[in-house]
């Protein structure tokens, strides 16, 4: 491994803790940390024309190692003296200015100590590849008149045919100063001509132009904001009352504002931002990917004019240009996905996170942070309050709201405009299968819903968190099934393509007529929203169907379109998997199935219930939300089990209140702290041997440091093997997070985790435990 030290000090690591030595004037020394798994910082020397230039959250050039090879390191510090007499210069800068603030900065050390992540990948992860690449921006040139309106009518006179038309079209336009300007292209497509009769305006002095950057593909803010007709509900304006002054006076505070849904949280948002902006604040809105829709994006630009927008379907251009404008002040409201949690607004206001319960805000690689606990943890730095909205919040954040400190809960019982919640019907398919002849994934009641439905001219989603076609493909005889040959597995049947796909790691498989050991016949059995897509094309003809899960929904803006069409009313049914379920207001909607309530109860997990219990609430959510009691049918093979029960009931008090025992008896969250490490090597005993090392040093660490806790493992992880490698699993259990940091620290202090033989990750704070 390679330094950038005096060979003589090669394995000597550079750490904030050793006594500084003389020799270096002070700002010449900028310490570095690199994109690796290393947990170490490396000293380098400025030339004289830097100091004072060069800032933690700025990248330089430097040479890494024995062979000098150049390599870009974040600068995280800029200390009065250096750890070390000799050290390497610094080759160039990188950036002209920090990419991070010292706020930044200091979110990247916290999630670094909280998520046992080394700081140079946390600050990697943190910045955008498309801004490290410093991809170039995109400009546009917009026009507009250079004569006062009153004289417009006389320069059009006087000017020939196509110069003319052009410079009507401005005057029509209104586009008599920089702000009203028409875009170029725009302008010769509206009059019929090239840029030939409108350079000759600007050359004449007839017009002029406006050079500007912008963001390919983002819609420009409205040119009028509209407010709407409604007034606030009583719930509504209590927690605006509420939380109204804490956005204006400012200190950090976290809200759970828990409304079931259509209960107007997205009005109380849209306020508050109003609030922080009139403070001369800025605002952050995190919302889960599947629920980022136009839609959403529509209503906040309609509300308060200029929004960025943040998420994964953004080109390289859009992302970088996007952050370069929210860094130099031209944004002051990011609307984003979980790496919007970053964006670098300036004098943050507000912090808001929608649907916080959403598995999607968790990052799913080193590190692995939540975004909803980043963007807490954010609030504090900024000393600003943080609101989490949900109708279905995550138990942590339930207890926290009821227990922790700083945090508070204010509660919208009901809908706006007093619409009903959706009445709830359970069909217990056992019984539906026991009194029915044939395989129908459909029950006779849903499909009696879906016939009302469609006679009423009102609209269907149906909800199936399985893809593909049948979950199981196998012989009847031997009981031989088409599994994946790297990962311990069943392949999922594709209709479309007949082939087996393992979900894991994409392998695929032709599916043989007859088993290849015995020569029986093969059986596809199981449902997945391909199967339910043909039962239902088959007993609804010329219905409107369209299928919304990741084998259908390839690019951003298949799901727009989809969405799109739906809104206009050109789809009668909508079939999807959990993209469906949030973030999604159609007033039409009359009735929502699910079709199999068990999938996710299915998995081996401890918040399987909680999964189920929040999927169903989420999607009964879209019925019903304009016009009337909506309708809900739930279709399940366990309609006793009390996720479901209390579901049906809309009772989520209840379902906390029966879930926390169970999870205090096993000391799971929120009533202690996990850390998952996962341990991976091509041949398991040696993935198993990493595993007792680890469990070995970790629990003699434990004990040392006096954390209450213990550890659990090693053990065969609940998918054994993916993608060839066998998968470890041991699990950290401890009583409080403060305990586990204190643990995971000083493991990180020791070493111990730089010992592993085997790849690894951990998470702290998993969201399962597969």
């Amino acid at each position: 491994m390679g330094n950038a030290i005096d060979k003589t000090n090669s394995d000597m690591p550079l750490l904030d803790d050793q006594t500084p030595r003389p020799g270096h004037p002070p700002g010449s020394v900028v310490r570095v940390a690199f994109d690796t798994p290393m947990e170490r910082f490396f000293d380098y020397r400025l030339p004289d024309e830097w100091i004072g230039k060069v800032a933690a959250g700025q990248r330089v050039e430097v040479p890494f190692g024995r062979s000098n090879r150049p390599a870009v390191g974040f600068v995280v510090a800029v200390p009065d003296e250096a750890t070390l007499p000799r050290l390497k210069t610094v080759l160039a800068p990188v950036d002209e200015e920090p990419l991070l603030d010292g706020r930044l900065m200091e979110l990247a050390r916290w999630i670094s100590d909280y998520y046992a992540s080394p700081l140079g990948r946390t600050l990697a992860v943190m910045v955008p590849a498309a801004v490290k690449r410093q991809v170039g921006m995109a400009t546009r040139t917009r026009v507009h008149l250079a004569v006062a309106a009153a004289e417009a009518a006389g320069v059009v006179a006087s000017l020939r045919l196509k110069q003319a038309k052009v410079a009507q079209t401005l005057a029509d336009a209104g586009a008599f100063d920089p702000d009203s300007a028409v875009e170029i292209d725009e302008l010769a497509g509206r009059v019929g001509c090239t840029r030939g009769p409108i350079q000759a305006l600007l050359d004449k002095g007839v017009a002029a132009a406006v050079q500007e950057e912008y963001i390919p593909g983002q819609t420009p803010p409205p040119a009028r904001l509209t407010e709407p007709a409604f007034e606030l509900n009583r719930w509504q304006q209590a927690a605006l009352e509420r939380l109204g002054p804490r956005v204006s006076e400012g200190g950090f505070s976290v809200t759970l504002l828990h409304g079931v849904t259509s209960s107007g949280k997205t009005e109380i948002y849209l306020r508050l931002i109003r609030r922080a902006l009139a403070a001369g604040r800025s605002a952050l809105v995190l919302i889960p990917e599947i629920a980022l829709t136009t839609q959403a994006v529509d209503r906040y630009r309609r509300r308060l004019g200029s929004v960025a927008v943040i998420h994964s379907g953004l080109t390289d251009t859009q992302r970088s240009l996007a952050w370069a404008r929210i860094a130099r002040g031209d944004y002051q409201v990011v609307l984003g996905t979980i790496s919007a949690v970053f964006a670098p607004l300036r004098k943050l206001g507000l912090v808001i996170v929608d649907e916080e319960q959403e598995s999607s805000f968790k990052h799913l690689k080193s590190p692995r942070y939540h975004a909803r606990d980043t963007a807490i943890q954010r609030a504090r730095l900024c000393g600003i309050p943080a609101v989490l909205g949900s109708a279905t919040p995550s138990l942590e954040t339930w207890f926290a709201a009821q227990h922790a400190k700083h945090f508070d809960y204010i509660e919208l019982p009901q809908r706006v405009a007093e619409v009903p919640m959706p009445k709830i019907r359970v069909v217990d398919m056992r019984a539906e299968q026991r009194d029915r002849r044939g395989i129908h994934l459909l029950s006779r009641l849903l499909e009696q819903q879906i016939t009302w439905a469609l006679g009423q001219k009102k609209q269907v989603v149906l909800l199936l968190n399985r893809r593909g076609y049948a979950s199981y493909v196998f012989c009847a005889s031997c009981k031989f099934a088409l599994s994946c040959d790297r990962c311990n597995v069943n392949l999922t049947y594709h209709k479309a393509t007949d082939t087996g796909l393992c979900h894991q790691c994409g392998q695929r498989k032709a599916v043989p007529e007859k088993c290849p050991v015995c020569g029986s016949k093969i059986v596809r059995f199981g449902l997945g929203t391909q199967r339910i897509e043909e039962e239902i094309e088959r007993k609804f003809p010329g219905v409107r169907l369209a299928r919304v899960d990741s084998d259908t929904m390839k690019r951003a803006g298949d799901y727009e379109r989809v969405l799109g069409a739906f809104e206009r009313g050109e789809i009668d049914v909508m079939l999807g998997t959990q993209m469906i379920a949030k973030g999604l207001d159609f007033p039409d909607v009359t009735l929502v199935g699910v079709v199999s309530a068990d999938t996710t109860l299915a998995i081996p997990d401890f918040r399987a219930s909680e999964r189920t219990f929040q999927l169903i609430s989420q999607v009964a959510g879209r019925a019903g939300r304009a016009h009337g009691q909506g309708r809900v049918v739930i279709q399940t093979l366990h309609p006793e089990l009390p996720a479901i029960d209390y579901a049906v009931r809309h009772d989520y008090r209840g379902f906390a209140d029966s879930e926390l025992p169970n999870r205090k008896d096993l000391g799971f969250p929120p009533f202690g702290r996990l850390a998952l490490f996962v341990l991976r090597h091509r041949e398991e005993p040696r993935a198993h041997e990493a595993g007792r090392a680890l469990a070995d040093g970790i629990e003699a660490l434990r004990i040392e440091t006096g954390v209450g806790g213990r550890v659990r493992g090693p053990m065969v992880a609940p998918i054994a093997r993916i993608r060839d490698q066998c998968r470890i699993h041991l699990l950290l259990q401890a009583e409080s997070a403060e305990g586990l940091q204190r643990w995971l620290a000083e493991a990180r202090r020791r070493g111990l985790l730089d010992r592993i033989k085997v790849e690894w990750i951990v998470d702290v704070d998993p969201l399962a435990l597969m």
